[in-house]
């Protein structure tokens, strides 16, 4: 079969979430919008003679560093070596636009295929998520902080947000915050200790909730707000710690929420220090 690459285009979020669906790995149509919008040459995608895709990948720069997922290939494409084409495209073409260093999420199974090309593992995460018919058990402790209130995410708190985020994730994603915010400014919320400084922030995503940092003092606040806010017509709410987050762990245990699935996430390169503890949802690059 002779299959040939290109790079995406801004319309063809149909096209890529079709391959991506084959994985039945819950990515939304939503989440390839996303990346697009951000980037719309950030896919590579695999094409056979005929022009279909066959497998797809993403490699999307942010300020400094760069991500790479949604790595992809038709159940009946597999076994050829489009896997790792797309891969080795996808690095290239990171590299050349300067990113650095570069991360990926993986399972376990799948860790030492990167590992070839040089990542390392970077620490652990963990998806938890609310038991189906079950109901959420918030503390209201929790919300009772007497240095916190949590209040709605305006349009003029952004650039203060995305200093405050660059500080924690390690990179300035300014531009993928503000994305987030004006998709689903109702699920906007933040964080202020009593002297008006910036302690977390959370805002609504394509999987539900997240990105979500904060430090420790406002995360028990954040979080009763995050399982209680209405989410109407959104995914149910789910979370993907860190879990050198042991704080997010503790929470999600106390709130009910049982762990799903796990990932490692993996590094080339060095130059980006996110201080993971105050990571409350990571949602692959979405962090």
């Amino acid at each position: 079969m002779n299959i040939t690459t290109r790079l995406s285009r801004p319309d063809e979020s149909a096209t890529i979430h079709e391959v991506i669906d084959t994985a039945r790995w819950g990515i939304t149509r939503e989440c390839v919008e996303l990346v697009l919008t951000l980037d719309p040459q950030g896919y590579v995608l695999g094409l056979d003679e005929t022009g279909r895709a066959l497998g797809v990948g993403f490699g999307l720069g942010l300020g400094q560093t760069a991500w790479l997922g949604h790595l992809v290939v038709r159940p009946e494409a597999r076994g050829q070596g489009l896997g790792t084409r797309l891969f080795t495209e996808l690095l290239e073409k990171v590299k050349q636009a300067g990113r650095w260093p570069i991360y990926l999420t993986a399972t376990e199974m799948g860790a030492p295929l990167y590992a070839k090309f040089g990542f390392v593992l970077d620490g652990g995460l963990t998806r938890w998520e609310i038991p189906e018919n079950s109901q959420v058990k918030v503390d209201e402790s929790w919300s009772r902080h007497p240095d916190i209130q949590v209040l709605k995410i305006k349009e003029e708190d952004l650039p203060e947000i995305a200093e405050f985020d660059a500080l924690r994730f390690g990179d300035n994603r300014g531009e993928l915050l503000a994305l987030f915010y004006r998709l689903y400014p109702e699920n906007g919320r933040l964080a202020r200790r009593s002297d008006g400084q910036l302690a977390g922030y959370v805002l609504g995503g394509t999987l539900g909730l997240g990105p979500f940092v904060a430090d420790a003092d406002a995360a028990g606040p954040l979080f009763a707000e995050a399982l209680t806010m209405p989410l109407e017509g959104r995914p149910p709410r789910s979370f993907t710690f860190l879990d050198a987050n042991t704080q997010a762990a503790e929470l999600c245990q106390r709130a009910g929420l049982v762990s799903t699935r796990t990932w490692v996430r993996m590094r080339l390169g060095e130059g980006c220090q996110p201080k993971d503890e105050t990571i409350f949802n990571m949602s692959v690059a979405h962090g």
